[in-house]
């Protein structure tokens, strides 16, 4: 029965991220406005095999369960996949500025230092504000770095980082 249960789960989410990208092809086609028709013919020959593949798909569902019907499988919506290294890099180059700071430094003049070294743009560095934020109190969870209590949060390393964060670089 597991492997049942398995299968329809595997199948149906399967289902779901074609659907999903169907709906994007078709939501470009009609963000493309008066040159759709161009774009459909362009797009035509990855919407037939998806098409197949969805009736396929659906048959192999039906028999392992008979009940199931394809409304119940909403779109999948695809995302572009992030990079994986950014946020481990920004933290270790935050890490590279906090070891020799003499005092804490808000994640402001952290992000100062780095466009000064040319590691982030100007606009990065707006940017990656919260990220930084967000990260660094990860850190102070696990105990690598400490923050004061007050606003502006201003950082210090308390140990070194762990072998996962270890410079890759």
């Amino acid at each position: 029965m597991a492997h049942k249960q398995h299968a329809v789960s595997q199948l149906e989410r399967h289902y779901r991220r074609i659907r999903g990208e169907l709906a994007q092809i078709e939501e470009e086609i009609v963000r493309a406005g008066t040159s759709g028709p161009v774009l459909r013919d362009r797009r035509a020959p990855e919407l037939v095999p998806r098409n197949e593949m969805l009736a396929h798909i659906a048959a192999c569902i039906g028999l392992f369960d008979p009940d199931w019907a394809p409304v119940q499988a909403p779109p999948i919506k695809p995302r572009k996949p992030s990079d994986p290294d950014k946020w481990g890099r920004l933290l270790n180059w935050a890490y590279d500025v906090l070891r020799p700071a003499p005092e804490p430094m808000t994640s402001v003049e952290i992000l100062d230092a780095l466009w000064k070294t040319g590691r982030v743009t100007k606009k990065q560095a707006q940017d990656y504000r919260a990220r930084l934020t967000t990260l660094l109190r990860g850190q102070e969870r696990l105990g690598a770095v400490r923050s004061t209590g007050a606003r502006p949060l201003h950082w210090s390393i308390i140990r070194a980082p762990s072998r996962a964060l270890a410079r890759t670089e």
